[in-house]
């Protein structure tokens, strides 16, 4: 679980964005307390890139700064010149600007770069990016609070235009940073080994330190609370809850000793039935409640078993966006960076493999996958067939490898290349590559994975999947997984091709891991755009980097996710109809999916919005009987007069069945 960390502004350290000379200044300490629009005032200067200073609207005072972009270029940004801010490794900053906009899609961020220097000369260190509403006409105040990471010494200011807004005006008002102090939780509540628990399987997971899977006995697991201050005459009441009504099923409380650093609580979590629980954690001190902490159990009955793979005649795809095997449809699970030997549990039907340094290397290393249980896809970008310094193949090696993997049993297909657009390898090399492929192997698809925006309808023709990366969390909005996948799409025109987007377990250094609720939304976001390929990026990532193998309760959540996209197999598969117009979902900006498969009606539901949503809303070709909420904890819904009033959830998923 996630710690919420609370600020506390310093008196006079806010370093106000000033138009001073060439670049960025803090003001001194009467600049400070006054509001922090004047450096508009003084007209064009501290700022980079394509903007105006206008005196129509301010926030405060007589002028703020409208931005411009051209729609569809990768990099519209607006930023601070130099002399950046300085700063040190470590420290905590608040970022915060007024914003408005007349954007109707797509997002647009307030953005910081932290920027190292390197011989004297500035580098970008990373990036954080706060996204802010579209279509707020109104002033609206966003801010965003981040950490140095390590190396950091100077920061600069950005405004960006994210590259699927296609109109609109963006305007920025009243910029501040304001360093500001953590304060140290009295109680942290440790993740618990796995939040998710299989009753009737052996479950296993990576644990990280040990750097082995270990299995997972339900009745193992505990409860780790850390007292991070003085803890004196406290108690920690702990307390178990039905996520469906509310009602406690266990409570017990514990004294804290003096000078006791760690409490650990047994759970004995075998003993409860399925379903999904809140644990809740409350340090307590005279009856009062100091600090608190909860967070989600899932108890499932049991785990989808991973089913056998048939040696691979051919692969394709069918008008349906089905991936195929021996004209079969096929539901895929991948994970990035994996070892080829990834237990089965985890869902991985397909894996990545690498060419290693020999073509007998590469035949291996596609052997040692399939008798894992695994289809490989063929990864052609490796230095023995590509040579990266010239960004063009080596045709002696490709040809070579290509005719002798490609009667390989477990051989899914071909990945030609991963993010061409960004690496400045042409369209015409990659089509050549294709070309030559096809030449040799006519039975097997061919994947290209994309990353720019702008250039998907530029190297379409080189893919027979529809494959883009894009990371939302924490900086951006789904807004963005949205349209990728609408853009993703719509540059193959006519031609329907299997949807795959990467689903984000993984974080760059200094941010923290997406949570269980994005990454299912993400996921579900992605089935109701027509995506039946399920690809997380990523499993391993050098260190630093957040990644799954690091965090056995995000695994446990994975597994859980798995089975739920097992169980709708049959739905997913099917053809998807022209879909209904559900007015009360539309308006309010809720994405959904209806089929009827198998004489039943399933309609899922997203909000991809960082905000609850009360919807009143007709189920599609509902008569009467009950309905069904699939993987909740309520179960049932209430239809009066063939209608649903619900409240989505931020991030929200329901899964109608009836």
């Amino acid at each position: 679980m996630k710690c919420i960390k609370q600020s506390i502004i310093f008196t006079f350290c806010i370093l106000m964005i000033a138009f001073a000379g060439t670049g960025l200044a803090s003001p001194d300490a009467e600049d400070a307390a006054t509001p922090g629009n004047f450096d508009f005032e003084k007209g064009k200067q501290g700022f980079n890139g394509d903007y105006s200073i206008v005196s129509q609207n301010p926030h405060s005072g007589t002028a703020c700064l409208q931005q411009f972009y051209n729609p569809g270029a990768i990099w519209n940004c607006v930023q601070s010149q130099p002399p950046y801010i300085p700063c040190k490794a470590g420290e905590t900053f608040e970022l915060s600007a007024w914003n408005r906009n007349t954007v109707t899609t797509g997002d647009v961020f307030l953005g910081i770069r932290c920027i190292k220097s390197v011989n004297g000369k500035p580098e970008t260190n990373s990036y954080k990016w706060k996204a802010v509403g579209n279509n707020i006409p109104g002033w609206t105040r966003y801010s965003t609070t981040f950490k140095t990471p390590e190396g950091t010494d100077a920061l600069a200011v950005y405004f960006r235009v994210g590259e699927s807004v296609p109109d609109g005006e963006v305007y920025w008002d009243d910029i501040a940073l304001v360093r500001t102090k953590e304060i140290v939780q009295r109680m942290t509540l440790h993740p618990l080994t796995s939040a998710v628990i299989f009753r009737e399987s052996q479950q296993e997971l990576f644990d990280y330190n040990k750097k082995q899977f270990v299995k997972i006995n339900p009745a193992d697991i505990p409860l780790n609370l850390t007292f991070n201050g003085n803890n004196d005459d406290c108690n920690v009441n702990v307390e178990l809850f039905n996520e469906a009504n509310g009602d406690p099923v266990w409570q017990k409380t514990f004294t804290s000793a003096k000078n006791q650093n760690i409490l650990t609580v047994p759970l004995s979590l075998n003993a409860w039935p399925p379903g999904r629980y809140i644990l809740t954690a409350s340090l307590m001190n005279a009856g009062k409640v100091l600090e608190k902490e909860s967070k989600t159990i899932i108890i499932n009955s049991g785990i989808a078993d991973t089913p056998q793979l048939e040696p691979v005649q051919t692969s394709s795809s069918d008008k349906h966006g089905n991936i195929l095997v021996n004209g079969k449809p096929v539901i895929m699970f991948f994970y990035y960076h994996a070892p080829w030997t990834l237990p089965t549990m985890f869902g991985a039907n397909t894996a990545q493999v690498g060419g290693g340094s020999s073509i007998d290397g590469f035949y291996r290393n596609v052997d040692i996958a399939w008798q894992s249980g695994q289809y490989a896809w063929a990864g052609l970008y490796s230095e023995l067939t590509l040579d990266r310094k010239a960004k063009k193949w080596k045709d002696k090696e490709l040809v070579e490898a290509v005719t002798r993997l490609k009667e390989h049993p477990g051989l899914i297909g071909w990945s030609l290349c991963d993010e061409p657009d960004g690496q400045g390898i042409t369209v015409e090399e990659v089509m050549r590559a294709r070309n030559i492929i096809r030449q040799i192997d006519p039975n097997h698809l061919i994947w290209v994975n994309l990353c720019m925006p702008n250039k998907f309808s530029e190297y379409s023709a080189t893919t027979d999947l529809a494959s883009y990366d894009a990371y939302p969390f924490p900086d951006a909005t789904l807004s963005v997984i949205a349209e990728n996948n609408k853009a993703i799409k719509a540059a193959q025109g006519q031609i329907v091709k299997p949807l795959l987007s990467c689903l984000q377990t993984y974080s760059s250094p200094g941010n923290r891991a997406p949570t269980y609720e994005e990454v299912k939304a993400e996921t579900y976001l992605c089935i109701v755009q027509g995506m039946k390929a399920f690809a997380f990026y990523s499993w391993s990532d050098p260190d630093l980097m957040f990644s799954l193998n690091k965090s056995m309760e995000l695994q446990s959540y994975i597994q859980d996710l798995v089975l739920q996209i097992n169980i709708l197999k049959d739905f997913l598969i099917a053809p998807t109809p022209v879909q209904p117009v559900i007015s009360g979902l539309d308006k309010n900006g809720i994405r959904y999916l209806f089929k009827t498969v198998n004489e039943k009606n399933y309609l899922i539901t997203v909000n991809p919005e960082a905000k609850a949503k009360r919807c009143v809303f007709s189920l599609p070709e509902y008569r009467n009987g009950r309905v069904e909420l699939l993987f909740d904890a309520k179960h049932n819904v209430k239809v009066s007069n063939k209608q649903l009033e619900e409240t989505m959830p931020s991030l929200g998923v329901k899964i109608y069945l009836y």
